[in-house]
């Protein structure tokens, strides 16, 4: 009996010994060998997926661009610099050059664009007036709207034209981010926005201040659903989308119904920037009106946000530095960072979809596409 106990206290000892043996052997092995970390392989520039999307695809060298500052781009997002970028699309001449998708993001896969959804409310409004639906822009709303219950009109807001929509210049005291009364961190917490927008008080006569407000776009989306009888989804599907082949899109809505933001594919982006690139013309049709192009792009108001920027209707108008020369550019921009820019003079359209707010686009355009 005690020879078996001293047996058994000796096999446990042992099996002790073995653990402590194996454990200390495998943290020396971990603590004396290096740590290795995968190596990334430099990336080299790959011409873009021909599908039948409607974009003719080609290379950069071709279209006069260095694949050596793409690459650099492209090698310094796999570094971990410009993490709030999530795609980019670039097209010169009417071809698609160079994509490129981050963070789990593909062709194929839907993004946000936020406030650059206002340069698309563009183009339908000028579809509407197209189209005779709107008469011209000096058209109040409050003669298109006057239904609306429980909005007092008084104080000029009666005055509120079509014009001061779509140039950010309505006069009534609202004002982006958060803050009390008409804020669009309350519009975004309300039931109904256009009528949240219309029942704000008015600080300034319309037309005589810029104050940027996203409540203007979805009263605009209401006035050309009341003349055209159709909703913000069916009308863009038959002027805007269906014309420029695009058929996966999403529209985000309000409470009440009320049709918001878009959801695009970044290719699809593209050939929006493409359309005004082209005066309205896709395909050999003209979508859109040339002089509603021009128009649109024309500075209406000067310094909007510093002097970096001036306005047209819902475009940001202004100038960057490529291979040392300055061009004027005109963008669609939205919250954290959605861009389509457009370069009239180098033909260039840029799509930058991201994650956060940031200067990244504006860095990346400027420093890494480069002509030959």
């Amino acid at each position: 009996m005690l020879s078996n106990q001293i047996n058994f206290k000796l096999k446990s000892l042992l099996y002790m010994m073995c653990l402590m043996f194996a454990f200390t052997f495998l943290v020396a092995c971990n603590s004396d060998s290096p740590s290795h970390t995968p190596s990334i392989e430099p990336y080299v520039y790959q011409i873009p997926e021909q599908t039948n999307d409607d974009w003719q695809t080609g290379t950069l060298t071709e279209v006069g661009l260095k694949t050596e500052g793409i690459e650099t781009f492209v090698q310094s997002i796999q570094n971990g610099q410009f993490s709030v970028v999530d795609g980019i699309v670039l097209i010169k001449q009417n071809k698609l050059v160079f994509e490129h998708y981050f963070n789990g993001f593909s062709k194929e896969r839907r993004h946000e664009l936020q406030s650059a959804t206002k340069s698309v409310d563009s183009a339908l409004v000028g579809l509407a007036k197209d189209f005779g639906y709107i008469s011209n822009l000096d058209q109040t709303v409050y003669s298109l709207l006057d239904y609306l219950p429980d909005i007092d009109w008084s104080n000029h807001k009666d005055e509120i034209n079509l014009r001061d929509l779509i140039t950010m210049r309505s006069g009534l005291d609202c004002t982006e981010g958060a803050g009390d009364g008409c804020s669009s961190y309350n519009l975004n917490q309300s039931v109904n926005w256009t009528k949240f927008t219309l029942e704000a008080e008015m600080r300034a006569e319309p037309g005589s201040e810029f104050s940027y407000f996203t409540g203007l776009n979805i009263v605009a989306h209401t006035i050309i659903e009341k003349l055209s009888g159709q909703s913000i989804d069916e009308f863009s599907r038959q002027f805007l989308f269906s014309p420029l082949g695009i058929t996966d899109y999403e529209w985000s809505t309000s409470p009440s119904g009320e049709v918001l933001g878009l959801n695009l594919r970044p290719r699809d982006m593209a050939k929006f920037g493409q359309l005004f690139l082209n005066k309205g013309n896709w395909n050999g049709v003209q979508v859109l009106s040339e002089s509603w192009i021009e128009e649109s792009i024309a500075t209406h108001v000067t310094q909007t946000w510093g002097p970096e920027y001036n306005y047209g209707y819902w475009w940001w108008l202004s100038e960057l530095t490529i291979s040392g020369q300055v061009y004027s550019t005109y963008t669609a921009m939205g919250a954290n960072g959605q861009w389509i820019l457009q370069i009239p003079d180098l033909d260039i359209v840029v799509v930058i979809t991201g994650n956060k707010d940031s200067n990244a686009a504006w860095e990346i355009i400027e420093q890494y596409i480069q002509l030959q």
